[in-house]
């Protein structure tokens, strides 16, 4: 399952692909995280306000998060068997719905 986070535009500015891998004999959950630079920083700069910067720190927290998602499931979650796909696909969900709520951007999956 791929997540996306869009702009008004139906620009991505992050996505999160989650799966199950086998690598030698092994299967397990992995996921790939990225976030558009391009757009990131277009959406970035149209939301800075010099009077409220917690908001600018706000958003580079959260999208440093994203990008961070692989090491988030292997050094915190911890949990990777198969059986864990559906948990993780849910944290995931709810962290994006966050996310785009907060910022007014779309929240997307395939």
């Amino acid at each position: 399952m791929i997540l996306f986070l869009r702009n008004k535009q139906n620009r991505t500015i992050a996505e999160v692909e989650c799966f199950v891998k086998t690598e030698d004999n092994r299967k397990f959950v992995e996921l790939h995280a990225s976030v558009d630079i391009d757009q990131y920083s277009r959406f970035l700069i149209k939301s800075i306000n010099f009077d409220k910067p917690e908001i600018t720190r706000n958003i580079i927290a959260d999208f440093s998060e994203i990008d961070e998602l692989r090491g988030w499931l292997w050094e915190k979650y911890q949990k990777t068997e198969p059986e864990e796909y559906n948990n993780i696909i849910k944290i995931l969900q709810k962290r994006f719905k966050e996310i785009a709520n907060k910022y007014d951007l779309h929240y997307v999956e395939d």
